[in-house]
């Protein structure tokens, strides 16, 4: 079972995702710390944020890691924003693949 809270920031999705996946005995995984990981060389995703280089990014990567992430893992709550038209995108992408799951 895989289940994605959405909404915009800081609106608590980290703590209802991390309270949710221990409760039910599942993986937490954070769209954040994905974005962390992918822009370590650029100085990590808040820098990414600030420079305004994240909404590139974002577009020709963000959709492909939360995607990969979502269809390999199993078990797991992942806590994705939904502040942008890619975030959208991806929440759409990965309705698809829970219906077919």
């Amino acid at each position: 079972m895989n289940i994605t809270i959405t909404g915009p920031r800081s609106v608590g999705k980290t703590s209802v995702s991390k309270l949710l996946a221990k409760k039910l005995k599942l993986k937490y995984i954070s769209s954040d710390d994905i974005g962390e990981r992918a822009l370590k060389k650029q100085g990590g995703l808040d820098k990414a944020i600030k420079s305004g280089i994240i909404k590139e990014f974002i577009k020709k990567n963000g959709y492909n890691l939360i995607t990969d992430v979502y269809r390999k893992e199993k078990n797991l709550v992942i806590n994705l924003p939904s502040y942008t038209q890619v975030e959208k995108d991806i929440s759409k992408e990965i309705k698809k693949i829970r219906e077919k799951s």
